[in-house]
């Protein structure tokens, strides 16, 4: 009896302390909350969905756990599946669990933006406003998980990232927005973890936008100014910038550019570019005035040879040492049959075409015996390649190089690989240049003659 009463005692005096508690720690557990510390209380819409016992869990403090099975467990499956509306129910469940948390928010403008969207492109059994329909239903759905990302974590730099990526994707021209993604990045750059490639990323965005291209330029010269930041995009955005407005005094070419190698590398890759916006005054112009001093052959000029889709550092060193001279005395010290012994030793048959030709041709110059000789199996990657480069080096008038041996190894390699009379250089050699489109047309050839065959 005695107990009994001492155990109510106890109780009524808890019940007491408690309800005294209550008015300092409601406004307490409301700044943390607030703050991101608690999280808010589970709605009963949610507790149902994600069942009892999860909401028994998350309710015991342990919401991260509970996300990382929903996302391993159901997201997955349905996204095996392509079910786009249960992967978008069970991030709704995520997001009210972990609302601090920035990967489900990125995760989850994935899915949705680039996932789903691709999955309906060309899906089948569709009318295409249909398909349409359903892309920018989940391309903007992307969007406004990262909008809702930003909202609760208003320090979160990879969600600005990621918003100012989607919103330049030329991969989705349809939602292309320079401006608005610049944007995004103009408030990432007041972030206290903004990183200098956060500072470029945003560069390259404003530059797109002929409204703040002086804007640009200001910015690019800022970045410009550290020795350590002056990487090849830097250089060839401040050199067009500069030709865009010519009424501010500018840096001259030969101090932003070491070398005539360097000004070819970095501005043709730049104008390699030039369909994604960024500015292009005076690059194609200065490209043809450089190149046209090097004096190089159409397999070695990029705006001649459309196979070449990126001038790297080993063409660098080719028009470094342009123009090129290849005396028929190859041990001529004026001579460049050094460079095409280092340049081959160093990449054997993955040197440029021209420089492959070259290193065969001086062979035949030195007289080699056959087993001296570096096989033209190990020179060339392939028969139909040693076709292109021989035919393009034979017939191209625009350098006086040796030509020794090189129209005898075309016969001999035209023959092994059966190329048809209607598309062998040595008949029509007017077909000059050779390129990759006619590799492939050599090789469609055959494809038809095997099927005819059968």
């Amino acid at each position: 009896m005695r107990s009994t009463k001492k155990v109510s005692i106890l109780l009524l005096f808890l019940l007491i302390a408690g309800l005294a508690r209550m008015p300092l720690e409601r406004p307490l557990g409301r700044e943390m909350r607030q703050t991101g510390i608690l999280a808010e209380p589970l709605d009963q819409k949610t507790s149902d969905a994600i069942g009892q016992t999860s909401a028994a869990i998350a309710l015991g403090g342990l919401r991260s756990l509970v996300a990382s099975v929903l996302n391993f467990s159901k997201v997955v499956p349905a996204w095996q599946e392509q079910d786009w509306v249960g992967i978008f129910t069970i991030f709704e469940q995520i997001h009210t669990l972990q609302p601090q948390v920035s990967y489900y928010y990125q995760a989850a403008a994935g899915y949705a933006a680039d996932d789903a969207y691709s999955d309906y492109r060309d899906r089948p059994g569709m009318e295409e406003w249909q398909r349409e329909l359903r892309r920018n239903e989940f391309f903007n759905k992307g969007i406004t998980y990262l909008d809702e990302g930003i909202e609760n974590l208003p320090e979160d730099l990879k969600l600005r990232e990621m918003k100012a990526r989607m919103l330049s994707d030329t991969y989705k021209p349809e939602y292309v927005d320079y401006a608005a993604a610049t944007e995004v990045l103009d408030e990432a750059v007041t972030l206290k973890k903004a990183t200098d490639v956060v500072k470029r990323q945003r560069l390259y965005l404003m530059s797109r936008v002929p409204e703040r291209r002086r804007e640009a330029l200001t910015l690019t010269r800022e970045i410009y100014a550290d020795p350590r930041s002056r990487f090849p995009s830097i250089k060839s955005q401040l050199f067009s910038l500069q030709n865009e407005f010519p009424d501010e005094k500018g840096i001259p070419l030969n101090e932003i550019y070491d070398s005539k190698g360097e000004i070819v590398r970095g501005l043709f890759n730049h104008y390699q570019r030039r369909n994604e916006g960024l500015p292009m005054a005076g690059v194609r112009e200065e490209l043809e005035a450089t190149l046209d001093e090097l004096k190089l052959p159409m397999a070695l000029n990029p705006l001649l040879n459309t196979d070449i889709k990126r001038v790297t550092l080993m063409f660098e060193e080719i028009y470094e040492a342009s123009p090129l001279k290849f005396p028929s005395n190859y041990s001529e010290e004026s001579g460049n049959w050094p460079l095409v012994v280092r340049h081959f030793e160093e990449y054997g048959s993955s040197s440029l075409p021209t420089m492959r030709v070259l290193y065969y041709v001086l062979q035949n110059l030195a007289g080699l015996p056959p087993e001296e000789r570096v096989h033209e199996s190990r020179i060339f990657p392939d028969r139909l390649t040693a076709i292109r480069d021989l035919a393009n080096f034979l017939f191209d008038e625009s350098h006086d190089y040796p030509r020794n041996g090189v129209r005898e190894q075309l016969e001999e390699q035209c023959v092994k690989a059966q190329v048809p009379d209607h598309l062998s250089p040595l008949l029509h050699p007017e077909q000059f240049p050779f390129n990759n489109e006619w590799m492939d047309s050599v090789q469609r050839w055959h494809y038809d003659q095997v099927g005819e065959a059968k």
